[in-house]
């Protein structure tokens, strides 16, 4: 069951607001309802055409009513190389990345390696999710309390 992104006080929801987009007004985060819980976690459309877990986690993420991640967000650029998220919440130095079965073949594995390997030097904190967690809504729960522990 997911758990709704909940600020302690309109202090914390104000401070959040103005370090993701420099206003200070914020609306209260409002529990979701049991049938818009259901959207967010309703299962893309499937059928042949292969599901972008990048699209489906943002949007689940808009709809719990959390900060809107930057997509494909290029966050380094070292040694010639550029490295992109999966999903950013840059003003946070967050990113967060859907490990799915491309990650297994060698050559993007060893990409993956030094893309971390940089990341340990750096201020940034990456979460991995699985394609079945974004399925599953486990991923929304552990992006908010990424976004949480941000603060």
């Amino acid at each position: 069951m997911s758990r709704v992104f909940r600020l302690p006080d309109q202090a914390a929801a104000d401070a959040l607001q103005k370090r993701l987009t420099g206003k200070t007004q914020v609306r209260q985060h409002q529990p979701a309802s049991p049938d818009a819980a259901a959207a967010i976690l309703a299962s893309p459309k499937r059928g042949k055409a292969l599901v972008n877990w990048s699209v489906e986690l943002s949007r689940q993420i808009r709809l719990a009513g959390l900060p809107a991640p930057i997509l494909e967000y290029p966050f380094a650029k070292t040694e010639g190389r550029k490295f992109r998220a999966d999903l950013a919440f840059p003003s946070l130095l967050l990113l967060v990345e859907i490990d799915g079965a491309v990650h297994r073949i060698k050559a993007r594995f060893q990409g993956d390696l030094e893309r971390d390997q940089w990341l340990f030097f750096s201020p940034w904190r990456k979460l991995r999710v699985s394609p079945a967690q974004v399925r599953s809504g486990a991923a929304l729960h552990l992006v908010e309390q990424a976004l949480a522990s941000r603060l």
